[in-house]
């Protein structure tokens, strides 16, 4: 997991995490400094899959999720979704570590990809879902 080697998937991975990393954070920026152009884009689209089942999707609450995340608010964003925090955690900590293992060139451990590690965000993706909509016909929750 935590190597001074970087692995071949972390040769292509690193780029693209950091260009998700930057346009999230370009994005992030825009809304605070044009709030009003923000709530003039705003436009609500009906999820599908709630729209046909009526049960949520595995995303549903993943923008919420976001949002409250960024405006500090931890316990609502778990809320809303609680596989974007750890999400969002571990592409920190991946960018940070890759970073810094790359600039003192293999000096510093980085944290390498693993394929289990997607399984275990997909497993809480799953499990999130399935909790939600049982949570949701018992009348408990709603986002």
């Amino acid at each position: 997991m935590w190597s001074r080697k970087i692995g071949e998937e972390d040769k292509g991975l690193f780029p693209a995490a950091l260009a998700f990393f930057g346009a999230a954070a370009l994005m992030w920026l825009f809304a605070e400094l044009f709030p009003a152009a923000v709530e003039w884009l705003r436009w609500k689209i009906p999820c599908p899959i709630q729209a046909l089942t009526g049960l949520y999707c595995p995303g549903c609450g993943g923008q919420r999720a976001v949002k409250a995340m960024l405006h500090g608010d931890l316990l609502s964003s778990l809320y809303y979704h609680p596989a974007v925090l750890p999400a969002a955690l571990y592409l920190m900590v991946y960018l940070i570590s890759q970073g810094l293992n790359r600039l003192t060139k293999g000096k510093t451990p980085a944290l390498c990809f693993k394929n289990w590690h997607l399984y275990v965000l997909l497993g809480l993706l799953i499990l999130q879902w399935i909790v939600k909509n049982v949570l949701m016909w018992a009348g408990i929750y709603k986002i």
